[in-house]
Formats: structure tokens, sequence, C-alpha cells
């Protein structure tokens, strides 16, 4: 279904790093909870317990599976709607991973698709646009997959300090807000 009407621009939310803090502070939070039952173990086990590659999937776009839908419009011109399949934690699209360029790509997201959708006057043009709008998207997914990964490495070492800390005899209680918090799905 084509509606070439006005699409939201992507990763207009709010920093990623917002999501990362809220992260990190869920996996300490159920470290600290869980204290009394993992403290016997090695630091690496615990460091395996509470930390996953999966905490944050970056998107990966299936740019090779594209299906584009075409519609006349008037005399000239065509509304077309591009389907671009990906995988990835589907909030994504909506953070931002560094200073704000304008103005952002725009697009929606929909059951596992990127869907753009704009007026052209041919296929050729069609092809032109879905390309530079892919230009924009493309850098901003890169972008968020470098902090990601940078995250990921961190989150190591501070689920390391955690255990010091823990250790050291800063236990469970004296945790900030003496509580795990809720976790904070990402899709």
């Amino acid at each position: 279904m084509i509606d070439v009407g006005y699409q939201m621009p992507l990763f207009e939310w709010y920093s990623i790093h917002v999501e990362f803090a809220q992260r990190r502070e869920w996996v300490l939070g159920g470290l600290r909870s869980n204290w009394q039952r993992v403290q016997e173990l090695a630091d690496e086990e615990i460091i395996f317990r509470y930390w996953s590659p999966d905490l944050i999937v970056p998107i990966d776009l299936y740019d090779y599976e594209r299906t584009i839908e075409k519609r006349a419009r008037t005399a000239g011109s065509f509304d077309y709607e591009a389907r671009i399949q990906y995988v990835g934690d589907d909030q994504l699209w909506r953070l931002y991973p560094g200073p704000l360029e304008t103005p952002l790509p725009d697009g929606e997201i929909f059951q596992g698709c990127l869907v753009l959708t704009f007026i052209a006057g041919n296929d050729a043009d069609a092809k032109r646009i879905i390309e530079a709008k892919l230009d924009r998207i493309k850098p901003i997914l890169e972008m968020q997959r470098d902090r990601i990964d940078e995250f990921h490495l961190t989150l190591t070492e501070v689920i390391r300090a955690e255990i010091d800390r823990l250790r050291a005899g800063g236990g469970a209680c004296s945790a900030p807000g003496g509580h795990a918090p809720q976790p904070h799905p990402i899709s």
C-alpha cells in the first residue's frame, strides 16, 4: 500500500547514549540484586552471566532484498514505495548516535522493513532517490554500530568495576537505589 504522505524523520527521538545508560543500569542493578547468589563465582563467570553481545543489536539492512511498488499519480509522475528488510533493534531507528544532521532522513519502520515513500517521474529517478536516501541513512547506521561496539567493550569493564566494589564490601544493599531497575526492552 503506497501512501506518499508525510514520513517521520528517522533518528529523531534522543541520543543513543541515553539508551546505553539505561541498559548499563539494568545490567548493574541485576548484578547488585543477585550478588548473594553469584559472589562465589569467578569474575569472568559473573561477567559472562551479565554481559551479552545481544544487549543492543545494531541494525543491518538487507539492501539486496528490496521491493519497489509503483502507482500512477498524475501524468508524468508516480508514487513509489521501497521496502528494505533489516535485522536489529527497532528502537535504534529513532535514536541518534552523535551530532544531529539536518534535515534527518525520513522513513517508516513496519514489520521488519524500512519503508521509503516518494514521488518520481520514472523508474530511473526512483532508483536514484532510493540510493540518495540510503546514502544518508547508512552512515548513521555505521555510526550507531560503532557506538554500540564501544558500549559493549566498555560494559565488561563497568561490570568488572562493580564486582570489585561489591567484593570490597560495597554490598548490594549500599548500591544506589538499593534494588535492580526494571528491564528496558528496546524492541
